[in-house]
């Protein structure tokens, strides 16, 4: 059973921020250094400074960016630049974006969601978890009491009536809050007191499960997390805030959730490591050249999802799997048929992995959602080759899932995301 209850958010004082814009971020594990910095430059209240602080020379235990974020949230709150709520509420959350010259509009609900560990089967991640992420963000939520942003759920039960009670949850009132983010995007929250409207959406939800977006790392700290506390404290009812953790929870069977490619740029690549990896490919691909870059995206669009996108150099190519039994030789027997047609799970099996051997050394490849990005960082460096993805459905994900398996690592960038620094909770 899921359970989502109302809390008392925290947000900008907008009498004291003029422009929320300069104040709020993307998601931390979204920013590149360049773009952190931007954001530090933007405001000396940005939220990046609680959620992504900067290691500094000199840190130690007792000074570092946990604890500099701990003091700058207090010295924010004294200083009435983030403010309570009068009273908790849910708070239905609308993005309005536009992907591929189309305008689009997704519409979810933040609230407190109860931790349930995975085994319950309510809750459902689709990514392997790393340890390091999760020391970094518990050390946060320790030094805060606080998130500054939320985990991404989707529901999937195609009777649900989310989206409808939520859209007659707004019709009546103003937003909360307003801003939009760098690529033009529309964000706005209103905030739902009405006892009676909460326990609609809250029954709605009640047996749903949640598919977890984007935010494992998070989720699997605040359980940590909880299990501490739970160890610490006694006489414990189960309602204290750390029992919970605030989630953005959309409906994918009434509206369109978007799904990313992430697109690979690979770095410190040398000219001997290009001429073998051109060799080595066409044991398992048939290579196709494409006159440009802009025929190679159509291409692909229109390409089974095991097709790939390679650049090296000035050749641009369509890389089509068809040595189905020397690419079989590289995946355990443990993947399904799905996992094994994905362009990311071939990516990482032949390109990175068998024939670069970068299998420990994940700082030589950065991420990208889209081939813009990655065509642009591709050209503005020597000793690299960019690889185009494929973006995957819902239904792939759903099947791989459902199978017992996790994702590719970097196979999904749900898009749009909330942004942080909207609605903070802190944990009193």
């Amino acid at each position: 059973m899921i359970e989502i209850v109302p809390f008392k958010a925290f947000i900008y004082n907008q009498k004291k921020i003029a422009s929320l814009d300069k104040v709020v971020a993307p998601a931390y594990d979204t920013v590149s250094p360049e773009e952190q910095q931007q954001l530090y430059n933007l405001s000396s209240y940005n939220i990046i400074r609680l959620s992504l602080g900067m290691d500094l020379p000199g840190d130690n235990q007792k000074n570092n960016k946990y604890t500099r974020a701990a003091a700058k949230f207090s010295e924010w709150l004294k200083e009435k630049i983030l403010v309570p709520l009068s009273e908790p509420a849910i708070f239905p959350y609308q993005i309005k974006y536009q992907l591929n010259n189309r305008e689009a509009s997704l519409l979810g609900l933040v609230a407190r969601f109860k931790l349930q560990p995975f085994s319950s089967g309510n809750v459902i991640p689709h990514e392997r978890t790393f340890s390091a992420p999760k020391t970094d963000r518990l050390m946060l939520l320790e030094a805060c009491q606080a998130t500054f942003d939320q985990v991404y759920g989707v529901c999937l039960n195609a009777k649900s009536d989310l989206v409808k009670l939520l859209r007659e949850s707004i019709s009546y009132q103003p937003p909360l809050i307003t801003t939009k983010d760098k690529q033009g995007s529309t964000h706005t929250i209103w905030a739902v007191h009405q006892p009676e409207t909460i326990s609609k959406i809250a029954n709605c939800l009640s047996n749903e499960k949640i598919f977890i977006a984007d935010g494992h790392h998070r989720y699997e700290t605040a359980i940590n997390y909880q299990r501490q506390k739970q160890a610490e404290l006694k006489n414990i009812g189960g309602r204290e805030p750390f029992n919970f953790i605030s989630m953005f929870i959309v409906d994918a069977n009434h509206q369109k959730v978007e799904i990313l490619p992430t697109h690979r740029l690979i770095k410190n690549v040398t000219a001997k490591d290009k001429e073998d990896l051109l060799k080595k490919l066409l044991v398992y691909f048939k290579l196709t050249k494409i006159e440009s870059l802009e025929k190679l995206t159509k291409l692909l669009s229109n390409q089974p999802t095991s097709s790939l996108g390679i650049l090296i150099d000035d050749k641009i190519l369509l890389a089509n799997p068809e040595n189905n039994k020397a690419i079989d030789k590289l995946f355990s027997d443990n993947h399904t048929p799905t996992w094994k047609s994905l362009s990311t799970s071939l990516s990482q099996a032949i390109i990175e992995r068998e024939i670069l051997g970068l299998e420990n050394k994940a700082k030589n490849i950065s991420y990208h959602k889209d081939w813009g990005s990655l065509v642009k960082n591709f050209k503005n460096r020597k000793n690299c080759i960019a690889i185009l993805t494929q973006p995957v459905s819902l239904e792939q994900i759903q099947a791989i899932i459902e199978s017992g398996e996790t994702m590719p690592q970097k196979s999904t960038y749900f898009y749009p995301k909330p942004l942080t620094g909207m609605l903070i909770n802190k944990l009193e």
